[in-house]
């Protein structure tokens, strides 16, 4: 089965910035919505059309670490699971062939070698409300041999008990919104979020954790047409029209 994507292939930083300007990235999408904490789709309608320049935190010591630590964490997950998964990683980026503004540069691909049932991130105790979670049980997610996934990595410091909450069992919206627009890049089945946080408690005590989230891509068809029914409306309605969108906005720590 043909993709439904083409892969441009870049050399550096700079050359994957400017072919990503010619559309919508992974880390755009949550802005559409008004899901990101840190940027407006105002913000983002003005960087596109060159009307402001994008605020560049290359340097911010949080970003340089996540960098650097990327390929580590994505080793140690091959290793994780080298009998159950494929991990292929390349400085490519994804673009559908049918909307070529829809396109995102990924932490990994995967491929199941063997089915396997995927327990996704769960420790109930966490909950404020024991009385809330007693009675749940998690499912596990079933991976069948030759789906197709998604990796994508993410490095944080918890440093409220609000940001601990939104890692409670789920990921941060606009990381969720990421992982979902790159399922509407690839159209593959589903995805397995690596997240280290690091949190210091009120001894000064430091605590290193890595999680894996994960979820399917049946059951979120909903979700996917709302997405992409919102980037094409940002592309072709306000950005190829110069038409600039009403402000959807995110506030940290907002529901």
């Amino acid at each position: 089965m043909p993709e439904k994507f083409i892969r441009e292939p870049y050399a550096s930083r700079e050359e994957w910035l400017e072919k990503r300007g010619h559309g919508i990235g992974g880390s755009d999408a949550s802005c559409i919505i008004g899901e990101n904490p840190y940027k407006t789709n105002l913000q983002l309608y003005q960087e596109k059309l060159g009307l402001i320049e994008p605020i560049d935190i290359g340097d911010k010591p949080y970003v340089r670490y996540g960098n650097l630590a990327e390929d580590h964490i994505r080793e140690l997950f091959r290793f994780d699971y080298e009998y159950l998964l494929k991990v292929e990683h390349t400085n490519e980026l994804l673009i559908r062939n049918d909307k070529p503004h829809i396109r995102g540069s990924l932490d990994g691909e995967l491929e199941v070698i063997e089915d396997f049932s995927f327990m996704s991130y769960w420790k109930p105790y966490y909950n404020k409300n024991m009385a809330d979670v007693m009675n749940i049980v998690p499912e596990p997610i079933t991976l069948l041999k030759g789906m197709k996934g998604i990796l994508e990595i993410k490095t944080t410091e918890v440093v409220s008990s609000m940001h601990k909450e939104k890692w409670h069992n789920e990921i941060p919206m606009n990381y969720y919104v990421q992982c979902l627009y790159y399922l509407l890049v690839t159209g593959y089945d589903f995805v397995i979020l690596r997240a280290k946080l690091k949190w210091v408690d009120l001894n000064g005590v430091v605590t290193h954790e890595i999680r894996d989230y994960g979820f399917l891509r049946a059951g979120r068809e909903k979700d996917l047409e709302f997405l992409e029914k919102e980037a094409d409306v940002f592309w072709f309605d306000n950005i190829q029209k110069k038409i600039e969108p009403p402000l959807k906005i995110k506030l940290i720590g907002g529901n």
